[in-house]
């Protein structure tokens, strides 16, 4: 097969229709908790109430209570770029939450998901296409990312994981293409700025990617990492606090004031089911590689990006930042987490790390084509993950939302009682 630009824009036109589809097939406009808590937010704003969410029409426990009212406990910046997304709409076609779900969350969802996500894949496939590998190692490469990994199955879904991957891919290939351009064309380190900035908004534990970009940029120019890069990173951060200052009247998110979620009545007073795990550190970090949230058992065609994660024919800059990442992420996650993440399919705590680990896969790649064995494993591998994916996205209502195809094996195995 002649890899090709061919090739990939077929690719992404699969994707948009891997993801579009089921949004306009499912019975439900909002899936679960998670992203009934953020359009809540876009109801309450787009209906003239602020960030009060005492009457909104999705239930939801991700929510704090504070000086009389509900509030979403997520971060205010994404739903209020919705809400500027929905009040567009609702002018233009008279569209409006929750009379017209069905129609309008999909649009937007395909606005900030999908739209974006065949983005990334397209420039992923250029950024392949200058590799010096097989042009299977590049088709095998970009199918992975495209079908490969948990980020296709909550581009169907309102989260932040996804917006936060999107954005990460987009610096990678941005930076990559400054530092193989003697001119340094400002305006792609203006966009570093912001969209590194923008992954910290929607990942806490991201905050040291930006600082990571900021460290590249400035060894490479730091005269235009000061005039382009600073001020596209600051208005990110001015955008975050100020929605944070007028949803909860302070610069600290809601979900960082962990004593507002005990409210009479609060699901947090006494949490149930996966929310209320009471696993070991070890089983926690176990489920997390290899058990009902695992990345490699859910996953395993993502062990050869962490494994391409120690080849030097990766850059040490990507090589360096992949490896303190994931070491950074896995202690933040271990150490001040219990429950998985809640009810949801895949380690979604780890999934701004995954594009990052396919920028490192094709090496290993690489190495095992050259054989037939090697690409049996490789196929197999993608297919195991594929069939992970379209579980998430198929097999349940609630989408990512609800429990992986191995989390209910092993309940049904009475491995786990959650």
């Amino acid at each position: 097969m002649k890899y090709s630009n061919r090739f990939i824009i077929l690719v992404c036109y699969a994707v948009a229709f891997f993801c579009v589809v089921p949004l306009f097939l499912r019975t439900r406009a909002v899936l679960g908790p998670n992203d009934a808590s953020r359009w809540d937010t876009v109801w309450s704003l787009t209906h003239g109430k602020g960030y009060v969410i005492d009457e909104s029409p999705y239930r939801t426990v991700d929510m704090v209570y504070n000086h009389g009212h509900y509030y979403s406990s997520k971060p205010a910046l994404l739903p209020t770029l919705v809400a500027a997304i929905a009040s567009l709409m609702l002018n233009t076609t008279g569209a409006t939450l929750p009379n017209q779900d069905y129609i309008l969350i999909p649009i937007i969802v395909i606005i900030i998901n999908v739209l974006p996500f065949m983005l990334v894949i397209y420039y992923f496939g250029k950024w392949l296409d200058d590799l010096p590998y097989s042009d299977f190692t590049k088709v095998f490469c970009l199918i992975t990312a495209a079908f490969g990994t948990y980020l296709t199955a909550y581009n169907t879904s309102f989260n932040n994981h996804t917006v936060a991957a999107v954005a990460i891919m987009l610096t990678i290939i941005i930076g990559s293409r400054i530092a193989n351009d003697h001119a340094h064309n400002p305006l792609r380190f203006f966009l570093c700025g912001v969209l590194s900035t923008w992954v910290v908004a929607n990942e806490l534990p991201a905050g040291f990617f930006c600082i990571l970009t900021f460290g590249y940029l400035w060894k490479i120019d730091k005269l235009k990492t000061l005039k382009f890069f600073v001020p596209g990173a600051l208005i990110v951060i001015i955008l975050f606090f100020a929605c944070t200052f007028w949803s909860t009247g302070g610069f600290i998110p809601y979900y960082l004031h962990k004593e507002l979620y005990h409210y009479p009545g609060s699901y947090w007073n006494h949490p149930t089911g996966i929310s209320a795990a009471k696993d070991s550190l070890g089983i926690y970090i176990l489920n997390f590689i290899v058990g009902h949230h695992g990345i490699i058992s859910l996953t395993p065609v993502l062990l050869f990006g962490l494994i391409g994660m120690f080849s030097r024919e990766i850059s040490s800059p990507l090589r360096f930042g992949a490896i303190f990442l994931t070491v950074i992420n896995c202690a933040f996650i271990f150490l001040t987490t219990h429950d998985y993440g809640g009810r949801c399919q895949g380690p979604r705590w780890f999934m701004w790390l995954m594009p990052i680990w396919l920028f490192c896969m094709p090496p290993v790649t690489q190495r095992l084509s050259c054989s037939i064995l090697g690409k049996w494993v490789l196929v197999q591998s993608l297919f195991w993950s594929f069939g992970s994916v379209c579980y998430a996205i198929f097999a349940s209502p609630s989408g990512p939302w609800s429990v992986s195809w191995l989390h209910q094996l092993m309940r049904n195995s009475h491995l786990t009682n959650y």
